[in-house]
């Protein structure tokens, strides 16, 4: 019986094989015992530095040096087409502001001239609208109640107060003298919700004013403008 040979030698070099596995750049033999690196490209490989730290801060400190800003001419140009627009707005503005408290105002008197006259009707009773002019502008309804305030209060609105800020007069009431800013006047409605004389009441905020005026023939209540 043949007692295969064991014995272990040193594996030789191999020249380099035709053709090879690449790994990473190297050539590997079929035989695995020598690995051999591929030859160092004869031409370097040019590569442009990246440039210095310094340069790049010289340019955005060169960018920021020379930025453009505003000079003292282009400012007072804004200044001056802002003071323009303000001088022409805020007139315009507070026209508008006055206009819808007048109006306002004068809507809440008529809305409450139709309320008296409903209530009156329904109720088959008089009510008494009570007026009181000047930087107290009011209305009281006598007997009337006001959900807004305790039981057993009448019914008032004060426009002198916010959000209208109006003020009431001259009052005109029947053949009765005219009632100027300061003074009081009242209009009754009966059972039938018919007044008991025609009427007209200014109401003014500022300069603006509009006049609601009460028919006796039909109880009707127009708000106008002069």
């Amino acid at each position: 019986m043949n007692t295969p040979d064991l014995t272990i030698r040193p594996c030789e070099a191999q020249p380099a094989p035709r053709r090879a596995d690449r790994v990473d750049g190297c050539r590997m033999s079929d035989v695995g015992c020598r690995i051999w690196k591929e030859p160092a490209s004869s031409s370097p490989i040019h590569r442009t530095p990246p440039p210095p730290a310094s340069s790049s801060i010289r340019h955005r400190t060169s960018h920021i040096r020379h930025s453009p800003a505003f000079s003292l001419v282009e400012l007072t140009l804004v200044v001056v087409i802002i003071g323009i627009l303000s001088s022409i707005a805020i007139p315009r503005f507070g026209n508008s502001l006055a206009r819808y408290r007048a109006d306002h105002a004068a809507s809440r008197l008529q809305a409450d001239l139709i309320l008296v006259r409903d209530n009156a009707m329904q109720q088959s009773r008089s009510y008494t609208l009570v007026f009181a002019t000047g930087t107290t502008s009011s209305y009281t309804v006598t007997g009337l109640r006001d959900p807004d305030r305790a039981v057993g209060t009448d019914y008032q609105v004060t426009l002198s107060r916010e959000p209208y800020l109006a003020i009431l007069g001259p009052i005109t009431i029947g053949a009765g003298p005219v009632v100027s800013v300061g003074g009081s006047a009242s209009i009754s409605f009966d059972g039938f919700g018919v007044p008991n004389a025609s009427g007209s009441i200014v109401v003014g905020v500022g300069s603006l004013t509009r006049i609601v005026s009460i028919d006796a023939a039909t109880g009707d209540v127009q708000v106008s403008s002069p």
